[in-house]
């Protein structure tokens, strides 16, 4: 494991505090972009208890010195800097991809000096992997207040496919799971503040149940049957999209593979409208899958379609 010194976690710490992409010198404002290569790259690890824990002690043991352990930019060695140290809660940081923070610390730009040498590969991606986790435990304790049910949905919408991408990685057992927790916890936390009818409001409470329900049985480890977890959040996602409509620009395709284990098949949503098992048995039959039905993209008049 790394082990930094204070003053390579001074350096390290102080370069970070260009994470805004704005670097202040003598031609004035000069942005720092990571080229879109490195945007696009994504990280090798599968976020689990083991490779958080790890970013965490590289975290404070090279990086807590000078941004506290919230992140907040308050660390002991922060008053004596200048310029301050990067709140990397701000929205400026959190917004830039796992590519662009990872060639910024590998690259490095004055003052903060290149650590590719420093740091290996995988202990950048470490850090990474704790600071979005720290990112993920603040906002699961925030009510997350959206405007309306179909930004609620738009807010379900994410998880879920956040959800069916860890179905598809290699160690999708235990990525699966912690990812499940993380949208079991936003969705009791989303707040709508104008639901519209009261037949909305019961039907948005009932489907937040389902949905907490199902993200349980997926996170629960002694569930057999976690898929049908996974499947609950999917009937409920359905029955929220047929009610407020498709929030996503893109259309969504809704297959069903009857060779699944679950009663009746399994069934998820997809953008192609070319069967894709997504299931880690899917690998066996990854093409096994019939569209029910199609949600398009709303119109400019707000309304969407939906073919079966």
């Amino acid at each position: 494991m790394f082990s930094a010194t204070t003053s390579s976690s001074l350096f390290l710490l102080a370069g970070l505090t260009l994470f805004s992409g704005i670097q202040l010198g003598a031609q004035g404002k000069t942005e720092w972009k990571a080229p879109s290569r490195a945007k696009r790259k994504k990280s090798p690890l599968t976020p689990s208890a083991e490779t958080i824990q790890a970013g965490k002690a590289l975290y404070l043991s090279s990086c807590m010195v000078c941004h506290g352990t919230q992140g907040k930019g308050d660390g002991p060695a922060a008053a004596a800097l200048k310029p301050k140290p990067r709140d990397l809660t701000d929205p400026a940081i959190l917004k830039m991809s796992d590519g662009e923070l990872y060639w910024k610390i590998r690259t490095g730009k004055a003052p903060m000096p290149a650590f590719a040498t420093a740091l290996k590969s995988r202990q950048i991606w470490e850090i990474i992997t704790f600071l979005r986790d720290l990112e993920q435990k603040r906002s699961e304790n925030t009510p997350i207040k959206v405007p309306n049910p179909k930004a609620a949905t738009h807010r379900v919408l994410v998880g879920y496919l956040d959800l069916l991408r860890t179905l598809k990685s290699k160690n999708w057992a235990p990525s699966s799971r912690m990812q499940a927790k993380r949208f079991e916890k936003t969705i009791a936390s989303l707040r709508i503040a104008e639901v519209g009818n009261k037949k909305d409001q019961s039907f948005w409470l009932s489907t937040q149940k389902k949905l907490k329900q199902g993200a349980s049985l997926l996170a629960d480890p002694k569930n057999k049957n976690y898929i049908e977890g996974f499947q609950q959040i999917t009937r409920a996602l359905d029955a929220l999209m047929d009610r407020f409509g498709n929030p996503e620009k893109k259309a969504l395709n809704l297959f069903v593979c009857k060779m699944g284990p679950s009663k009746g098949g399994n069934l998820w949503f997809q953008e192609s409208k070319k069967a894709l098992n997504p299931f880690p048995w899917g690998s066996k039959m990854p093409s096994c899958g019939e569209r029910l039905k199609t949600y398009s993209p709303p119109k400019p008049t707000g309304k969407t379609r939906t073919t079966k």
